[in-house]
């Protein structure tokens, strides 16, 4: 039976996405795959710069709560991040090995699990948020406007689970213009809501930093809603049927491959808190100048981000196509790509940086602080590309354990380690966490490539449709 042409939404990049992305030129089907991703996150960190600045406006213990709650935030996520991983590995072998009805099965499954993992997060969030603000040691005032902002966020992290559910499902199918679609249209609802509801404009109450969360929120559950919809009524490469029976074996297979994903995520969170607290230390500067450097530092990684999650799609697929030299070939596209780009955003992260936070908030003591900050955590651009691009190429392939190895050994024996003495024995204060972070991605990506190159990743094997597909070489 011919497969089933999907229609696009807004009629956009129908012949593109499908394509067969196991033939032709790797790397044409990289940056046919890559382009809706970039857009896509270019729109959503652009929106997450934006709420920022609003909330700048109101003062650094604005800023310091919502950097503070938004690393619990990733903590309380974590697991949801582990199912993404499997359930993309799955899919993009599924479709891949051209068995479309099991990444539609698998695509199901995914959705009971968000469902149930979404209901949890809630609740835990709710319940949790005071005592969770008051352990990261931060000043009364940061705590009390991060404890708002966490509730409401996490009913909005409960939403975007069920949508990035639905957009991993079709971006590991090979369709990434359907999720650049949702996400321009709930980040402009966001980008206009939010500082009505920050400010109190249009007649709106003022919420502060509750309504950036809500706007969050609202925005989160529309996305949501019409990525499910999308999925469930055809307009995507895939068409998911909507049932409630379980199937334990595909959801294990899924949890197996995603376990370390999940550790993974959780452990970067879990040492992101203690950071916090050394960060704490430091003052309300210290920590408003790393949330606001961090957030700068993610605008400067979208186009390795988008390039990694083509690589990754394009791994899995060719594996499942039984062409790994492809899915290797792909991956050092992606990585001499985004290289490329990475080094000429340094280039003017380095000489615009107190431009750059003074769009934040023109405070002197705040540019000074925040300015040399992000400078040094520039010098990892190059590194964080590669680590980001390896780590996605091998989760692609469903080799997910040697991604957790490498960034539990960097991020807790280097990064943790020398946040912490550091700035006991080079009097560099809070320019030492950001030293640590590059120091510690330097050597990430080098085992990421070491691995990489080894090649056992193409030997994975991973249960869809009912049996084994490794379709992979030597």
């Amino acid at each position: 039976m011919a497969e089933r042409r999907p229609r696009s939404f807004a009629g956009l990049g129908r012949s593109s996405y499908n394509r067969d992305w196991t033939q032709g030129s790797t790397a044409k089907n990289l940056w046919l795959l890559a382009w809706p991703m970039i857009v896509g996150s270019v729109v959503m960190q652009f929106d997450t710069v934006v709420d920022m600045i609003w909330v700048a406006r109101l003062g650094a213990s604005s800023v310091a709560g919502v950097g503070v709650a938004g690393i619990l935030v990733m903590l309380l996520s974590s697991a949801r991040m582990g199912l993404s991983t499997g359930q993309r590995a799955m899919v993009a072998r599924a479709v891949g090995a051209n068995e479309m009805d099991a990444a539609n099965h698998v695509t199901m499954q995914a959705l009971l699990m968000n469902l149930a993992y979404a209901l949890v997060t809630i609740l835990v969030g709710v319940a949790l948020a005071e005592p969770m603000m008051r352990l990261m040691g931060v000043e009364a005032e940061v705590a009390r406007q991060g404890e708002n902002y966490l509730r409401i966020m996490m009913f909005s992290q409960a939403a975007m689970s069920l949508g990035m559910m639905a957009q991993t499902s079709m971006t590991a199918s090979g369709d990434a213009v359907n999720p650049m679609v949702i996400s321009i249209g709930t980040r402009i609802l966001h980008v206009v809501v939010a500082p009505l509801l920050i400010f109190g404009w249009g007649g709106f109450p003022r919420l502060e930093v509750s309504g950036a969360a809500l706007a969050n929120a609202l925005a989160s559950v529309l996305g949501a809603a019409a990525a499910v919809w999308m999925l469930a009524s055809g307009y995507t490469r895939l068409r998911m049927r909507l049932t409630w029976r379980v199937d334990l074996s595909t959801m294990w297979e899924m949890i197996k491959i995603g376990i370390p994903a999940a550790v993974n995520s959780a452990e970067r969170s879990i040492a992101r808190t203690f950071i916090t607290r050394i960060l704490a230390t430091f003052g309300t500067y210290g920590v408003a100048a790393h949330t606001i450097a961090g957030r700068v530092d993610m605008l400067t990684e979208i186009i390795s981000q988008g390039l990694g999650q083509s690589a990754g799609v394009l791994v899995g697929q060719n594996l499942g196509a039984g062409r790994p030299d492809r899915s290797y070939r792909s991956a050092w596209a992606a990585m001499g790509y985004g290289g490329l780009t990475s080094f000429a955003l340094f280039i003017i992260v380095i000489w615009k940086a107190e431009a750059i936070v003074r769009i934040f908030n023109p405070d002197p003591e705040l540019v000074k602080v925040t300015s040399l900050y992000l400078r040094i955590l520039a010098c990892q651009s190059v590194s964080m590309c590669g680590a980001i691009v390896f780590s996605s190429a091998l989760q692609g392939a469903g080799d997910t354990i040697p991604v957790m190895v490498a960034s539990i050994a960097t991020l807790w024996g280097l990064e943790l380690t020398l946040s912490y003495f550091l700035p006991k024995i080079t009097g560099w204060g809070v320019y030492s966490l950001a030293a640590a972070t590059v120091i510690a991605t330097s050597v990430r990506v080098v085992l990421y490539i070491a691995y990489f190159q080894w090649g056992k990743w193409k030997e994975k094997k991973i249960r869809i449709g009912g049996g084994e597909r490794a379709r992979a070489g030597s």
